[in-house]
Parts: structure tokens; sequence; C-alpha cells
């Protein structure tokens, strides 16, 4: 490339076709040229030389994150329009005028504070808004505040300079300065300390921030979009979070509904989470009874819950039907008014018998670690009659 370098072509790529995979190798690779390439839309970058196996790692990861998304886009489909937020999957009548503020947000420069119980899917939402917003084309940074000590956070945000610390051998950039013209995502910012909230609220303000270690201001122009699983304005009236950030990051809110109240969504969501896994590919799918009772279950913890079941029962099943007894035992008994998501009364009394001491005798080696001395003595039956009902229900018992 005698008349350009690889930023400039990395920029014109994003400009024209943001969606595409950009991996560059450069022969000079600085921290400062790194910051660029991250800065502008690039999925990794390789110093020459470098090695084939570790392209090749890089290669496939970015191939299999591209097909995830362009299978999300395939899934979310209303009246044969593709959906506005494709990455969103649901129809229920709750997200409706969540996809509605999503659309106007997305268009400004506006700081948004997604709020919802864990599991709902925030990140997902903030990635979207970032998506369909003139910043697509660059950077999105997430950030765990929750997951990140005090003093690390300060560093991972704001970059520190040569010796600022015991540890600081180099100058280390903020990712405030890597997610410039781009999108930051605080995940979970009612968990920060009150120190860095001052130093938070003064970007919010002003633009500025300042390395650990140094005096001069450093400006950038970043997108603000947070998250919590908190009532942050709870935690204001505590003095556990700053009243003015709260309002400084305030500006739109979103509130994302849990499962619980779009179950009209399970359906869709199941078979999201059954191509994702691979599953249909084998076939596989919840027999009737199995998703009543998913149906009855109140999902605490909201759209992961459901992921990590779907997973599970996927690892389970040696069929083609997940049935009920690959399905968690806290969630088995969803709604108790009837037994495993049928009325009871609805089946022969020798049928419900089978499946209530099929069940008795999963829960008892559960509890007995799998010992069946332990299990018999729970039970108060003898070993032999244990054995013998676990041959009848055809259970193994030998698992740990």
């Amino acid at each position: 490339m005698p008349e350009v370098n690889g930023i400039e072509v990395l920029k014109h790529i994003k400009e024209k076709c943001p969606e595409t995979s950009v991996i560059v190798i450069t022969g000079h690779s600085t921290i400062k040229e790194a910051v660029e390439l991250v800065k502008f839309g690039a999925d990794d970058y390789f110093s020459k030389p470098f090695n084939i196996d570790d392209m090749l790692l890089v290669i496939e990861k970015t191939l299999n994150h591209k097909k995830f998304f362009n299978e999300r886009k395939k899934l979310q489909k209303t009246d044969g329009k593709p959906c506005l937020f494709p990455e969103i999957i649901g129809k229920a009548k709750a997200l409706k005028p969540i996809f509605e503020m999503m659309r106007m947000v997305a268009e400004t420069d506006a700081t948004v504070l997604i709020q919802g119980e864990s599991g709902t899917g925030k990140e997902l939402v903030a990635r979207a808004i970032h998506e369909k917003s003139p910043r697509n084309g660059r950077s999105f940074i997430p950030v765990n505040c929750g997951a990140i000590p005090e003093t690390l956070l300060e560093s991972e945000l704001f970059g520190h300079e040569k010796g600022a610390f015991t540890g600081a051998l180099i100058r280390k950039y903020g990712l405030f300065e890597v997610a410039n013209e781009g999108t930051i995502f605080l995940d979970e910012i009612g968990e920060m300390h009150l120190s860095l909230q001052i130093k938070l609220l003064r970007v919010l303000e002003t633009g500025t921030f300042r390395h650990i270690g140094d005096t001069n201001d450093i400006n950038v122009n970043v997108r603000i979009v947070a998250a919590t699983n908190k009532n942050l304005k709870e935690a204001v009236e505590k003095n556990e979070f700053r009243e003015d950030l709260y309002y400084r990051l305030n500006v739109f809110p979103i509130t994302l509904p849990p499962l619980r109240e779009r179950k009209e969504d399970l359906d869709l969501l199941v078979q999201y989470f059954l191509k994702k896994n691979k599953l249909d590919e084998k076939n596989i799918n919840f027999s009737e009874d199995a998703f009543k009772v998913l149906e009855k279950h109140n999902w605490p913890g909201n759209i992961r819950e459901l992921e990590n079941v779907i997973k599970r029962a996927g690892i389970l099943c040696t069929g083609k039907e997940i049935n009920i007894e690959h399905l968690p035992k806290e969630i088995r008994y969803a709604g108790n008014s009837s037994l495993y998501g049928r009325g009871i009364y609805e089946k022969s009394f020798k049928d419900a018998k089978a499946e209530f001491e099929k069940n008795y005798l999963e829960q008892l080696l559960e509890r007995a670690s799998y010992d069946i001395t332990r299990a018999s003595k729970f039970a108060q039956v003898t070993r032999a009659y244990v054995y013998e009902m676990l041959k009848k229900y055809n259970i193994d018992y030998k698992r740990k």
C-alpha cells in the first residue's frame, strides 16, 4: 500500500460496510497504533512475524461471531420484514415500547441508563443501541464495574502514567481513550465506588479526565451507556450512590421487563437457544409436557437462566426429545398445582404414581449424593428395595 496506511484502509472499510470483520497484520505495531486499530473497529491485529496457529484461532473466532450475528438476524423476523433490532429476540407487548425507545435514542448521543433484573439482556440492548447509532463503525467497549476491584477499575477506565504506582512499568491507555468516538458500556454501575463516581461525573460533565499520575487533561468524545440491576434511587437515599451522577446517567432510562412478564416469547427464545446450541441440528426439541413446565416457572434468573437450562437439558437428553426429567428439580414443580405441568387428575392413578416414584427416587439420590445406604436410611426402606426401584425406572445411580 504505497499511498495509504492500514488505519486509513480500515476506516474506509468501516465507513462503507460497518459489519465487515477486519483483522490487521502490521509490520511496526506500537501501543498507540494498537489503540487506533481497536478504536476504528479492527477485530484483532497481529505484528509481523506472527504465529499461524494464533491467526487461525482468531479467524475461527471471528467467523463464529459473524455466523452467530447472522443467525440472530434470520431468527427475528416480523411479518416477513426484518426487525429493527434483530439482536433482541421477542415479540411480546412488553417489548414494543422498549424497541421504540431504543430506536429514538440510538440516533442521538444521549446517555442511556438500562435498568432490569440480572439476566434480562441489558448488554444486548446496549450493543443494539450502539449498532444503530452513528457511532456503529467505532468501538463498543463493555466494562463490568462490579467484577473489577476499585484500584484496578480506575486504571482500566482512565489509564495511568509510567511510575504512577508500584507495578506501573509502562504508560497505560484507559478504556475511555480506546472508546473515543465510540460507546463505553458501564455494566453494574451501582457497584462503582463513590471515589470513582466523582471522576466519572467529570467525564460526563466536561468530556475530560486525567491519567493516574498525570496533571494534563485528556479530551474524549464517548457515548456512555450504563446498566444496573439495583434501584439507584434507593441507593442515592442510602448515600451509596451520588445523586448528581444519578441524574447525569438517568437522561434516558430504559427498564427491561423480566422473562416472567413476557412469557409469550418463551417459545421463540427456546427455539433460538436450541439453534444457538446446535440442538436443532440433531432434531432435538422439547416435549409438550416439558414445555408446559417451562411456562409455569417464574424464571428468577431470566433469559440467562433459560439458556443454562436448555444447555443442561441438551447434555442430558439422549434422544430427540427433551422431557421433564431433563429439567432441574426446582423447575419440575413450577406452580405445584399440577404434576409435571399436567393436571394430576388427567392421568391414570398408575401413571401418576409411577411419575411420582421416579421423581422421588431421583431427588432421593441427589440428597444422598448417590450413596445407596444413605438413600435407604432417608427413605426408611431396605437397600435391596432401593436397588429394585432404581432398576424398575432405569435410573442411573452410579453418578457422582
